[in-house]
This record gives structure tokens, C-alpha cells and sequence, in this order.
């Protein structure tokens, strides 16, 4: 009798915790822009970094980049490139102070801990956002930079911008 009352109170204890799920706790939140330069970026350019975001206090555990320009274009010309990418990378500050080393474009290959992920464009020169992620973010200070690798020029209005969540038990 004992041992019933045992499994029945395993199979209750399962059932409860089964009951449970990993949600989201609540909509994205928009971040804003981590990346604006008000500059062009031609193919095969990393460009600097942006503006700093701090995550040292809100501690969000995830984050989507979103790709977009605020008119017209986003690359000068068609991409007829296969494959065409705009990388993100992603610096940091884990003391409050000091930066991890800013690539440069010969160099960028040899910093692959920096890359979060790729952009991938389609073949076609509109404005359409292009959204990534998700993707864990450090509880540091940070900055993004892009390489572009389409074939073609990012017009001068492209910006990145970053969206938050956070996963909760319910």
C-alpha cells in the first residue's frame, strides 16, 4: 500500500510539473537602433561600430537584429549575388570599461567569436526588413558591427535595430 501511495504521488508530481511550459513573458521589446551609421558601406567592408547597448542591467537572455533602412533601397543596385550576406558581429565590454579589439576588414576572418550570425539578402534590392534570431546576448555593454558581403553598396540609410525577450516558466 505504501508503494502505490509513493508511485501515485510521483505520477501527481509529474503531471504537475508537466504542466509547466518554457513561454515567452510577453512581447519583444524594442530596443532601437544599435547600429546606424548614416553612412554607405561598400561590398566587402566591415563597418565601425555603433552605439553602445547596455545589457549589464536588464540581463535579456535573447535578442532578434533586424536589417532594415528608413527609405527607399537598402543596396544601391540589385544583388544578383548567390549567397549574399550581411554578417553581424558583436563586441564587448565584460568590465563596464574595456572593449574587445575592433576588427578590421582584412581581419575580420580571424575574429569568428565576434560573428552572432548572418543576414541573408535575397536577390532583389527592396525594402524589406530582414529579421534574425534569436540569439543569446552576455549581460555586458556591447556593440554591433556589419560587414557587407551582397556585391553591392548598403545605401545610406541602413540601419540595424534589436528586439528582447525573455524566457519564463509558467
Amino acid at each position: 500500500m505504501k508503494r502505490i501511495l509513493i508511485v501515485c504521488l510521483m505520477l501527481f508530481s509529474a503531471i504537475v510539473v508537466a504542466q509547466n511550459a518554457l513561454r515567452w513573458e510577453g512581447a519583444p521589446v524594442d530596443e532601437g537602433t544599435v547600429l546606424n551609421l548614416g553612412t554607405t558601406l561598400a561590398d566587402d567592408t566591415l563597418s565601425s561600430a555603433g552605439s553602445e547597448w547596455n545589457n549589464s542591467t536588464n540581463l535579456d537572455m535573447l535578442g532578434w537584429f533586424e536589417l532594415t533602412t528608413d527609405s527607399g533601397n537598402l543596396f544601391s543596385a540589385a544583388v544578383t549575388q548567390t549567397g549574399a550576406t550581411v554578417v553581424l558581429y558583436r563586441i564587448q565590454s565584460m568590465d563596464g570599461t574595456t572593449y574587445d579589439n575592433e576588427p578590421a576588414t582584412a581581419d575580420i576572418a580571424e575574429f569568428p567569436h565576434l560573428r552572432v550570425g548572418d543576414f541573408p539578402i535575397a536577390t532583389e534590392a527592396e525594402n524589406k526588413p530582414i529579421i534574425i534570431g534569436p540569439f543569446p546576448l552576455p549581460p555586458s555593454k556591447q556593440k554591433y558591427l556589419v560587414y557587407n558581403d551582397t556585391g553591392q553598396t548598403m545605401t545610406l540609410n541602413w540601419e540595424v535595430n534589436l528586439y528582447t525577450n525573455n524566457p519564463e516558466i509558467q
